[in-house]
């Protein structure tokens, strides 16, 4: 025990800075991992909004009154895991049967109880839920403190006095005559619920019971039923809208899909994806640093058998630098993790981009992140072991006599071999196992979990195949370069052909980061190229105000129209403070005003359609998303007609785009719908869209809208001083800002991935400058400057840099179009494709300086040599 303790502790501090490469290159790759995950973590759990006391369910559904078997019906659609029948109306409640006892106003839920209680949103605090006998119900914390009711206490309940009936004529809410109060039931309770989910209702003032005994208790008045739905996780919210926008109209609850949505799970499972690559490429860079170290090690376990050191005493020092490696980069990782995931969300960097919603807040996922740590630790532990594997079968007389030295293309290929199995098979199966990819496990996901597979592949695949090619290819650059330095070139050819696996590793590592930089700005310039495609037909030539006070937007439309310096360009407004979200955003607008440009200017037939039906245009987004096309029908729910089915007569964005809580995913219809379904003052607006003409007179007049708005404002009697302007110019720099913005923590994934690779050419560098310590210093005995063994380690570094650079680009640029395919597959949106952008070469700069970086620690070891030494013991 003490020989191998010995020799652990001297291989170790002998060679610090191998055993801090190695170190690092697994702990970084473990950091990303659980950052990434922590920070996922945090931005769904913080990132849903509190119900607050008015609780709203998930997926709350309305059906037309024309569809026979509700229930039924939406028990078919996909993604519907469980549904319940609700009916809401108000009740009053006495503590007895005597009449002059004193009513109180309470919320009453009707439900099929059953079926409520297995959502998890029904939380008795005592008692018992209610079965399916009559005459049962719960009650809220609140109506059992303030009547003094308990479990198995009688109550008397009746609906109110029916209040006046109203009704919605010309957008006015009129009244009539109510009929005479009801009489009141005896009723039983069975539990009282907690001030949670359904208890908050009412303010804790709450009647629970079964749909059966309501409706006896209404008798004839009409109680219109909804249906609360329970999602089925595995089925993805698009599918689930889109069958249900088929016969219903609905309102989903954002806060139960924060981080569900096509596009947010596209954003996710690439962060994950990336975190993958990152975690195999620190171990890569492990296994490379071993397998260089093979060399170095086999001779040492030569002498130590020489020696008198057993087997079993060799055995040991491997193992137990295995372990202090791994555990040590293990701890390292988590921890590092942990704290840099503590400052991208203090920073608010999220997995769903960049929002100040995080921010302040840090739960640690211990599961996960112990999970993902363990992962890391034993795949490198199980590299780690490997050189006792070689060590058990190695020949110690050949050792001695530096035969088994030569193991570049034998001995190095099991072990290349050996990486390739844990890193493309083992890792990315244990890694989707502790980090699941969001979203249905169908083709879109496949696709992309079998092209970050292809490119761990060629990482791996690259050093194990193609080591002569690189070999070639590194000494025809590094030929070139000797033009500059002969010797120094000489020395750097010489090195590369000695060591072809070494440069095609460090190659294969620098090629992927340049890869990743290429793919995903690729990515952001299709989104850019999106945005302003859309931008070009939404809001290019439009201006918004906020803060009208609730001007008359008619009147102030015609003050614009009489303003000398704006009424040639102005060919309509869109007033912005008519919208609902049901099931999507439903914005209404002035066919008069709306009319004057756009398609419905353009198609006659369209207007035509839009003006006497009751017609909807839908935005690209919607079209995409929902999968809705022209001729379809959208339910829409109203307070005053039910639902109510709108035909979708165009895709446009066009119109009816709103700066304030913008959303590209919308649709258009009628004032007049708004003013009779939702009985809405549609006269009366705080926020109005301007649109002007193009061409010659377009910039001075949308520098004249701003004074001539105020102007205006003022004339109707407004403040003028309240009002806000934004160009939609300006809208859209803010939106291409935003993605790049969002787009952050794959930079910082990016960047700390490129560490990574940059701790693997330095790896690779400083075991060739272990290697050679004999070599070089001979060449220092016979005259040989420091300058010149620096140029010869800066030039294989250059080589390094410019193949990985170029491999990545190359690579990146093809890796571009899939990876645009795959968003637009798992995300909906329809992006194009972009061509050649000149910032990918900065991903070749940032390689090649990178590798520079990287070989300047081994010049300074190689230059403080002592050459005697180095000729004497190698």
């Amino acid at each position: 025990m003490g020989l191998s303790t010995t020799m652990v502790r001297g291989s170790l501090w002998r060679r610090p800075a191998r055993t801090l490469a190695s170190v690092l290159g697994v702990a970084l790759g473990i950091a990303i991992v659980v950052a990434i995950f922590t920070v996922d973590y945090n931005t769904i759990l913080h990132s849903q909004p509190d119900r607050g006391e008015g609780f709203v369910p998930d997926l709350e559904v309305r059906a037309p009154g024309t569809l026979g078997d509700p229930g039924g019906t939406l028990s078919q659609v996909e993604g519907v895991g469980i549904s319940a029948a609700v009916y809401k109306a108000s009740l009053q409640a006495f503590r007895d049967a005597d009449p002059r006892s004193p009513a109180l106003g309470v919320s009453l839920m009707a439900m099929e109880s059953a079926k409520v209680a297995e959502m998890g949103v029904l939380v008795v605090e005592s008692g018992e839920f209610i079965g399916n006998e009559p005459n049962r119900v719960m009650i809220g914390r609140a109506l059992s403190e303030q009547l003094r009711l308990s479990p198995g206490d009688a109550v008397w309940l009746a609906p109110p006095a029916r209040a006046p009936l109203k009704d919605c004529v010309e957008g006015q809410v009129v009244s009539q005559e109510p009929p005479p109060p009801p009489p009141r039931m005896e009723f039983q309770v069975d539990g009282v619920l907690a001030y949670e989910n359904v208890g908050q209702y009412g303010g804790g003032a709450v009647v629970v019971m079964n749909v059966g005994a309501a409706l006896e208790l209404f008798g004839d008045r009409f109680l219109e039923p909804s249906y609360w739905v329970a999602r089925d996780p595995n089925v993805d919210v698009e599918r689930l809208e889109e069958g249900l926008a088929q016969n219903f109209a609905y309102d989903l609850r954002q806060g139960a899909v924060v981080g569900q949505k096509a596009d947010e799970r596209a954003f996710r499972n690439g962060v994950r994806l990336a975190g993958m690559l990152a975690l195999g490429l620190g171990l890569f860079v492990i296994f490379h640093t071993l397998s260089m170290s093979l060399v170095e090690r086999m001779r040492e376990v030569a002498v130590l058998g020489a020696l008198g050191a057993s087997r079993a005493q060799i055995a040991w020092q491997f193992l137990v630098e295995a372990v202090l490696i791994s555990g040590l980069a293990g701890l390292v990782g988590l921890f590092g993790g942990l704290g840099l995931a503590k400052l991208m969300l203090s920073a608010g960097i999220t997995s769903l981009g960049v929002t100040s919603t995080v921010q302040g807040v840090f739960d640690v996922p211990w599961r996960e992140a112990l999970g993902l740590t363990g992962l890391g630790v034993a795949i490198a532990l199980i590299g780690s072991v490997f050189p006792l594997l070689k060590a058990k079968g190695s020949d110690l007389t050949q050792g001695l006599r530096g035969e088994d030295l030569e193991i570049e293309a034998g001995g190095n290929r099991g072990f290349h071999v050996l990486a390739a199995l844990l890193i493309m098979g083992v890792m990315p199966v244990v890694f989707l196992t502790l980090v699941p990819l969001v979203g249905e496990a169908g083709r879109e996901l496949l696709t992309i979990v079998f092209m970050g597979v292809a490119v761990l592949l060629l990482l791996v695949g690259t050093p194990l195949l193609v080591p002569g090619i690189m070999s070639v290819v590194a000494r025809k650059l590094s030929a070139a370069l000797a033009r500059l330095s002969p010797f120094a070139g000489l020395l750097a050819a010489r090195s590369i052909a000695r060591n072809p696996s070494r440069i095609a590793a460090s190659v294969a590592a620098i090629a992927l980061v340049t890869a990743a930089f290429v793919g995903l700005r690729g990515l952001t310039g299709s989104l850019h190229y999106e945005t302003k495609l859309w931008a070009a037909e939404a809001i290019d030539h439009k201006v918004f105000f906020k803060q009208l006070q609730g001007v008359d937007w008619r009147a102030l439309a015609e003050e614009l129209r009489r303003d000398e310096r704006v009424r040639d360009q102005l060919l309509g407004v869109e007033p912005g403070s008519f919208r609902v979200e049901s099931p999507f955003r439903v914005v209404g607008v002035d066919l008069d005003e709306v009319g004057r440009f756009g398609p419905l200017a353009e198609d006659e037939v369209l207007r035509e359609a839009f003006a006497n039906t009751q017609g909807i245009l839908i935005s690209s987004r919607v079209a995409v998303q929902r999968g809705l096309a022209v001729n379809d029908s959208v339910a829409l729910a109203t307070p005053w007609a039910g639902v109510q089915q709108f035909r979708v007569l165009a895709v446009s964005d066009a119109y009816g785009y709103v700066d304030d809580a913008h959303e590209r995913a919308y649709g258009v219809v009628r004032l007049d719908a708004f003013r009779n379904y939702f009985c809405m003052d549609v006269d009366h607006t705080d926020l109005l869209a301007v649109r002007l003409a193009g061409g010659d007179g377009f910039e001075e007049a949308r520098e004249a809208i701003e004074p001539a708005m105020r102007d205006a404002i003022a004339r109707l009697g407004g403040k003028p001083g309240d009002v806000v302007m934004k160009t939609g110019s300006e809208l859209r720099e803010y939106e291409l800002f935003d993605i790049l913005r969002d787009f952050l923590v794959f930079d910082v994934i990016i960047l700390l991935t490129l560490l990574i690779a940059g701790v693997g050419v330095l790896n690779g560098q400083l075991l060739s400058a272990m290697e050679r310590f004999k070599e070089l210093g001979v060449l220092r005995a016979l005259g040989a400057s420091p300058r010149q063994i620096r140029n010869s380690v800066i030039f294989e570094s250059c080589v390094i840099g410019a193949i990985g650079g170029l491999i990545g680009v190359g690579l990146g640029y093809g890796m571009v179009y899939l990876m645009i395919d795959a968003l637009k597959l798992l995300s909906g949106l329809e992006l194009p494709y972009v061509g050649f952008q000149w910032d990918y070469l900065l991903a070749v700069v940032g390689a090649f300086l990178v590798t520079v970086l990287a070989g300047f620690y081994p010049v300074w070891k190689m230059n403080r040599m002592d050459p005697v030494r180095a000729v004497r013991t190698g």
